[in-house]
């Protein structure tokens, strides 16, 4: 049976009592619009008032059957509401059993947050150009980097020369192009056509000068996540990831389970084909202070920066030397097996940067010596065994451990809208903030679709010059669009 709304929406109306998952939809036969007087009868009336409680009940539900999880995001919500502490679960595995740690050099750049691409370029071309400096010549370091917007506009301006030295370096792995895209999109206000454009035109350009394909989803800092663009890297052949700015109290029961990281899986997928497998940054940031254990005070003294700027508020960071290894290297152990309880294997990432980091190339060399001192004096005592490594080496490691372990990640399916930040403030203005220019960005999007539609229409009738200065347009304008879907672009900005 169907309702025809005021606008000709053809409108289905259902009724049903049982539990939502699995529910087996029962259709009303009879047709409001078509009863009369006559036909008023009690069957009629049930009916009616079966109407009136589906329209009252809910507006909209999922009509498929749920593919079979552990977890759904909305119910682990529903039932930790208050939930403020981890709980520590008793060890699974023996205390001799040693931690696998990979450390990531990392540096989050964002694309118009307080000053301009432009301005921001200037520092992202001298912390590229530090890592090209630096790296080939320290084959243990590793180094992230994700957003294409800036790293095409300094290798545009490379030579050959250059530009075969960084194609070396990602092909012994020691730098890795995470998600490819040419921003880290805003999860919760783009439209799905536009973020499969963001993801295209980075990772066409990434293939086409890099020859590389990302296997890692990098998103620390969009302010919540829904499923749609996991699905989307997905269909690029992604199947890992890596995000932070989850719901505190979501974020701390995931970690009272031991449910991260944790295969992530669409609803509709009941085999789970495109499951994503999904870590989460542990505490409530992505930089040094809380990545390397619960101690944002223990963590400040092991950012090495700090020897010769900023400084921690409440601890002296110094260089490690022979005096202080031993007790250095105690604290960071104690750091990281703290931090292990949380996890069901033993193979642990940490990130190790902030914003616009290694921007000097004097802090390549704080912290590259000064971990790779402490990274050989943990691992001669042969408890934990600590080095540098990419999302590929750690993901490739944790596989190898659950397999040989028989441990099987959990399976959560839902979204993580809306972010509630440690402070516990709810991040949701950023929804309907600045009207007109997300209304600007879906115009911008109809007109360059448009194009696109009509440059396909006339291809044949074009000559070579005329295609190419045609594409180049259009390729502007969609980095253009592509831009605006960064996380701190559409959101507030």
């Amino acid at each position: 049976m169907q309702l025809t709304g005021r606008f000709g929406l053809n409108l289905p109306i259902y009724k049903d009592d049982r539990p939502f998952k699995g529910r087996q939809w029962k259709k009303i036969t009879t047709h409001p619009l078509q009863m009369n007087s006559a036909e008023s009868n009690d069957e009629t009336s049930k009916e009616m008032a079966a109407i009136r409680h589906a329209n009252t009940e809910f507006v909209c539900q999922q009509r498929i059957e749920q593919s079979a999880t552990n977890l759904d995001v909305f119910d682990l919500f529903a039932n930790h509401v208050g939930y403020n502490k981890p709980f520590k679960q008793p060890n699974i595995f023996p205390d001799d059993n040693q931690l696998e740690v990979f450390v990531l050099p990392m540096t989050h750049v964002d694309p118009g947050w307080l000053r301009t691409v432009e301005s921001y370029s200037k520092d992202t071309n001298k912390i590229l150009n530090n890592m090209l400096h630096f790296m080939p010549s320290h084959s243990k370091m590793r180094f992230l980097w994700c957003e294409m917007v800036f790293f095409e506009k300094w290798w545009s301006k490379l030579n050959e020369s250059s530009k075969k030295k960084v194609r070396k370096l990602i092909g012994n792995g020691q730098l890795e192009i995470a998600s490819g895209s040419w921003v880290m999109t805003d999860e919760a206000n783009p439209y799905f056509p536009v973020t499969i454009d963001n993801i295209i035109e980075g990772q066409q350009f990434t293939f086409r000068e890099l020859g590389v394909k990302s296997k890692t989803i990098w998103s620390n800092d969009p302010f919540g996540y829904g499923p749609s663009v996991p699905y989307l890297f997905s269909k690029t052949g992604i199947k890992r990831a890596v995000i932070n700015r989850i719901h505190d109290i979501l974020k701390k029961a995931l970690q009272a389970r031991r449910a991260i990281p944790f295969k992530w899986r669409q609803h509709f997928d009941k085999q789970g084909v495109g499951d994503i497998h999904t870590h989460v940054l542990p505490y409530s940031h992505y930089d040094i202070l809380n990545s390397c254990g619960p101690n944002q005070s223990v963590c400040c003294a092991f950012d090495f920066k700090r020897i010769t700027h900023y400084q921690c508020y409440d601890t002296q960071t110094e260089a490690i030397t022979k005096k202080n290894v031993k007790k250095k290297a105690q604290q960071l152990e104690n750091q990281l097996k703290e931090m292990s309880e949380m996890y069901k294997s033993k193979v642990l990432l940490v990130m190790w940067g902030d914003d616009f980091r290694y921007d000097m190339m004097e802090e390549w060399h704080q912290q590259y010596e000064n971990l790779v001192y402490l990274f050989n004096y943990i691992n001669a005592m042969n408890k934990i065994k600590i080095r540098f490594g990419t999302f590929t080496e750690y993901f490739d490691a944790l596989d190898k451990f659950n397999e040989e372990n028989k441990i099987i990640p959990t399976v959560i399916s839902g979204d993580f809208f809306p972010y509630l930040c440690a402070a516990h403030d709810y991040w949701t203005g950023y929804y309907t903030t600045r009207p007109f220019y997300k209304r600007q960005e879906r115009q911008l999007h109809a007109l360059i679709r448009s194009a696109d539609l009509l440059t396909s229409y006339a291809n044949h009738r074009l000559n070579r010059e005329q295609k190419t200065l045609i594409i180049s347009k259009l390729r502007k304008a969609r980095r253009n669009l592509s831009l605006f879907q960064h996380h701190d672009a559409i959101t507030v900005h």
